[in-house]
């Protein structure tokens, strides 16, 4: 009888070992390797052709438009600086643009006159004739839109403006007895690139 027991005990235990190993999966793999694609090739953003304008009368004056001669007191006067903006890319856009506060060449001006005339003031900012505002501190568009920028180059033209104010009282000093010169620095302006197929909201 024990050995009868045994033997069961035995049979049970290979029966369940059988069982373990019948219901052990097995899994394949299978590998390959795709062909990359073509490489990604970056555009460009660049600018060029900068020159500044001649002084003319402002828009405030009779003779608006008309060449200055020699600037007197009352007299307001603006010159547009333009630049060329180009380059590639599908997206290829422009966001804005901020433009240092103009200032006096103290090599070639006297003093006595850019003191009078005081600091010139960034005007209108127009880019291929649509004129744009933009934030100080930032030089972003407000409206948060962008400018597409042509393959063949667009135009940005910056107004600088600079007055001579006029006093209430006579001021017979040097101003009016010598001619003097003001002459401005190069006016530096920063663009700033965006993608035109980005949602704004």
């Amino acid at each position: 009888m024990q050995r009868l027991t045994k033997a069961a005990m035995s049979t049970g235990a290979a029966a369940l070992l059988l069982m373990g190993g019948a219901g052990t999966m097995a899994y394949w793999t299978a590998q390959s390797t795709a062909t990359a694609p073509t490489a990604l090739a970056s555009g460009a953003f660049t600018v060029s052709g900068a020159q500044c304008g001649n002084w003319v009368y402002a828009a405030s004056m009779s003779d608006k438009g008309d060449a200055v001669g020699a600037i007197v007191p009352g007299d307001s006067v603006t010159t547009n600086c333009t630049y060329t903006l180009s380059g590639s890319g599908t997206n290829l856009a422009l966001a804005g643009a901020k433009v240092n506060t103009p200032t006096w060449n103290t090599t070639t001006s006297d003093a006595a006159l850019t003191s009078a005339l005081g600091t010139a003031s960034v005007g209108s900012i127009t880019f291929a004739g649509d004129p744009k505002t933009v934030d100080a501190a930032t030089g972003m568009f407000t409206d948060g839109s962008t400018i597409a920028i042509a393959s063949s180059g667009t135009a940005v033209s910056v107004q600088i403006n600079v007055t001579f104010p006029l006093g209430s009282s006579a001021d017979n000093s040097t101003l009016s007895a010598t001619a003097l010169t003001a002459a401005l620095q190069d006016v530096s302006v920063t663009f700033f690139q965006g993608n035109s197929a980005i949602a704004t909201s």
